[in-house]
């Protein structure tokens, strides 16, 4: 049985380095043996000495695997392109980096199961840094939460803290701490190893080689030993099973979209219900004012009772992204309603708010001095359209000229509105329900998991804190009670649907877009949203050349509006 090893990192951190580093250590009994038949070199050297020229450029482009044996074990090492590419520098989307982060999960839930997954950092890493942050999450937030007992880490260029990186020690228990991750760093989930060794074979191959003897004999004795314990460590673990990573996966994509969506949708519902409620009221007072004294039927203009009203929430693609704050400083209440108009990144060319030039320099936004997390990325323009699903036209009214059949009429349209409120009632808990089982999921099943909660908990959290900041006008708003109403069923369902299974395509496709009210605007609502969010991946972006060979640098947040048109600066 081979065992599967797969090395995750940051560019330039030496994966591939390391790759070659293993294979001389496991396949030579000494250095000198090793200098003796030229050593091993798996990964081309053509292509490490063209990357090498454009400092920071990934070495590995597409996930790649290598088999070599130790000890009679067979080992499969597979190699993974680095993120923070530099590829992506200028563009500040990311899309190199998420195309890699996609492949690398891509190949791996190929796989039926893993035995080891190392990440690699330098052991010369001295601080929390976001770059840092970034790697390590995106690579951890895709692996199920079973697969701490399988991930080891590796410090790379060791020689320089002596085999002992305490400092990035520190800094990798920061992060732990930060996400709340119960990951052991101990002898035998923690090594060190020193990448120069394969400089030091490589130049052996040229007479201008300058190495030093006794210093790569050194770091070839220390390295030895760690890749012996290592591996040992390796060949006794269980392998971990991959299925989940692609459903976990699957899971956060659908509930990132979904619970906004839901959110407004049950928001409208609620409002809806109430209005429908009014109606019903007023319809059954005049059914039995005309009870009472039928000749009065004669004067009500029954169109104005007669009616259910429906309020659909239509999502339109805006061609662009834009990072909108939705913080309560910002945002407005216009007839009882959130809007928010202050637009931080017009048409942002950044896949992550956390590289929108808007927060470059500064923590909090340089547009509105809002902080980082109250802001949003926006693709799709939401509209509020109401409807009528019954109401009798004119014509129809007008055939009405009986006290019988007034009252027929209007015990129809209250026993429909009864109707329509009990259907309300039941969509809008299992709507809430499908959110809570999709993020329940994402937040049992997944490694690193949101310390501040899903989607729908924090745009809940955020809209009454905004409701809240306008004082005490807000203290009867029926929106306010809607949305504390909102999160108190959410809450429930949460604690409900914790330990439950959960099929995405089974409560999306067969659950979700099957509700007889509100099943097929959803549907067309995300399906608008993957639209939009297409349009975006494949807008043109400002090549990376034209920024550095402008006669007059200057800062890409005032360029010419001529630039601005031309390449959809961020």
């Amino acid at each position: 049985m081979p065992y599967k090893v797969a090395l995750l990192g940051e560019t330039g951190v030496g994966k591939s380095t390391m790759i070659t580093a293993l294979a001389n250590y496991c396949s030579f009994e000494s250095l000198e043996e090793a200098e003796s038949t030229g050593g091993l070199f798996p990964i081309d050297q053509q292509t490490r000495s063209e990357s090498t020229t454009h400092v920071g450029k990934s070495v590995t482009q597409e996930p790649q695997e290598y088999v070599f044996a130790h000890k009679n074990m067979q080992i499969v090492i597979i190699d993974t392109p680095g993120l923070l590419a530099t590829e992506d520098v200028g563009t500040s989307r990311h899309d190199k980096d998420k195309e890699h982060v996609e492949n690398i999960f891509k190949l791996l839930s190929k796989h039926v199961n893993i035995h080891a997954i190392c990440i690699l950092m330098k052991a010369t890493e001295n601080r929390l840094s976001n770059a840092f942050q970034y790697t390590l999450s995106e690579f951890l937030r895709r692996l199920d939460a079973n697969a701490r007992n399988n991930v080891i880490f590796i410090f790379t260029h060791a020689a320089s803290t002596n085999f002992k990186p305490h400092t990035a020690q520190s800094v990798l228990q920061l992060f732990l701490q930060k996400y709340s991750l119960s990951l052991p760093l101990n002898k035998s989930t923690v090594y060190c190893f020193e990448n120069n060794i394969v400089q030091y074979l490589k130049e052996l191959q040229t007479e201008t080689s300058t190495g030093d003897k006794e210093y790569a004999s050194i770091n070839w004795k220390r390295s030895v030993e760690s890749t012996d314990s290592m591996l040992g460590y390796i060949f006794s673990l269980t392998p971990h099973p991959l299925g989940n990573i692609a459903e976990i996966s699957k899971a956060e994509r659908v509930s990132c979209k979904l619970s906004k969506i839901v959110l407004d949708t049950v928001v409208s519902m609620l409002k809806d219900e109430k209005d429908i409620e009014c109606n019903k009221k007023k319809a059954e007072a005049v059914r039995d004012e005309i009870t009472r004294d039928p000749a009065k039927f004669a004067q009500y203009d029954l169109r104005q009772l007669l009616f259910i009203p429906e309020t659909k929430v239509i999502r339109t693609s805006l061609g662009r992204a834009d990072v909108v704050c939705v913080g309560p400083k910002c945002a407005q209440i216009v007839n009882d309603e959130l809007v928010y108009p202050q637009i931080c990144c017009h048409r942002c060319l950044s896949e992550f708010i956390f590289f929108c030039s808007s927060f470059f320099i500064f923590r909090d936004c340089d547009k509105c001095g809002c902080g980082r997390g109250k802001h949003e990325r926006m693709m799709t323009r939401t509209e509020l359209r109401k409807e009528n699903v019954y109401r009798p036209t004119k014509a129809a009214v007008d055939m009405i000229v009986s006290h019988d059949e007034v009252i027929k009429n209007l015990n129809s349209c209250i026993s429909e509105s009864e109707n329509r409120i009990e259907m309300c009632k039941s969509e809008v808990k299992q709507m809430l329900t499908i959110c809570a089982k999709l993020n329940c999921f994402i937040y049992e099943k997944a490694l690193v998991a949101s310390a501040d909660g899903d989607e729908l908990q924090k745009d809940l959290q955020n809209r009454i804190e905004t409701y809240k900041s306008v004082g005490a006008n807000a203290g009867g708003s029926r929106a306010l009670k809607d949305l504390i109403e909102i999160e108190s069923e959410y809450t429930k369902l949460m604690d409900v649907a914790k330990g439950t299974s959960c099929d995405v395509n089974e409560v999306i496709h067969r659950q979700l877009y099957k509700l007889p009210m509100k099943g097929q605007q959803l549907k067309t609502a995300m399906d608008e949203e993957e639209k939009a969010e297409q349009q975006v991946t494949e807008r043109k972006v400002i090549p990376l050349k034209w920024l550095f060979d402008r006669p007059t640098p200057r800062v890409v947040g005032i360029a010419s509006q001529q630039a601005r048109n031309q390449y959809d600066l961020c």
